[in-house]
């Protein structure tokens, strides 16, 4: 029998010199910025699926990381940071599902975790599926097999989203004396202080009587 990386390796030597595939002679997309070196974890369990995926992103501009399943992506996750994963939903040890769930309870768990979007990969197109997806923590998800348009349209679309987030400004925190009411109201308008009209009564006797 034929192994499954030898009969990738085959079929992608011969499609870009195929006549009945003349987009394949196009050029590279254009590399977007947003997407350009990002890294990915694509949670895969068939080789070839693994390869055609990884060779895709690859192509896209992203830096791509290979787990096998879903304990091995939590392994990676630990090891490294990621800026979205392609989740496949069915894995041998631990399954996506299962996967997205503890990742959401660890970023839950760590408040300075970033939300890390995952992306389901399923071969089901049933919307019971789909709600199955949602309902594990995961953000969307695709149906295989997948092209190359689609994993550009969800990329830019969740890493958008994510840098939106990172780049909220942060309020800082400044160290203010408290002052008692009675004594200073603080107006609304330009944000200026304005002093109680009896407290200055009470200031201009005080520097009278000096």
């Amino acid at each position: 029998p034929v192994l499954p990386s030898k009969l990738l390796a085959g079929l992608l030597h011969l499609v870009p010199h195929s006549p009945q595939h003349p987009e394949s002679k196009a050029r590279p997309p254009q590399r977007d910025p947003l997407i350009d070196g990002k890294h990915i974890l694509v949670a895969e369990d068939n080789l070839v699926n693994q390869e055609v995926a990884k060779a895709m992103l690859t192509r896209l501009g992203c830096q791509v990381t290979v787990a096998e399943d879903g304990e091995q992506a939590l392994q990676e996750l630990d090891k490294d940071d990621y800026d979205l994963i392609f989740m496949d939903c069915h894995m041998p040890k631990v399954d996506g599902f299962e996967a997205t769930l503890r990742i959401r309870q660890h970023e839950q768990d760590t408040p300075t975790k970033p939300h890390i979007p995952i992306i389901a990969l399923t071969a089901s197109v049933m919307p019971s599926n789909r709600q199955r997806c949602l309902a594990a923590g995961m953000d969307d998800y695709l149906s295989k097999p997948v092209k190359t348009a689609e994993l550009r349209k969800v990329l830019k679309q969740y890493l958008t989203k994510n840098s939106q987030r990172t780049e909220e400004p942060k309020v800082g925190t400044l160290e203010v004396q408290e002052i008692k009411s009675s004594e200073v109201q603080t107006a609304s308008i330009e944000n200026r202080p304005v002093l109680n009209a009896d407290l200055l009564t009470q200031m201009r006797q005080d520097m009278r009587g000096r």
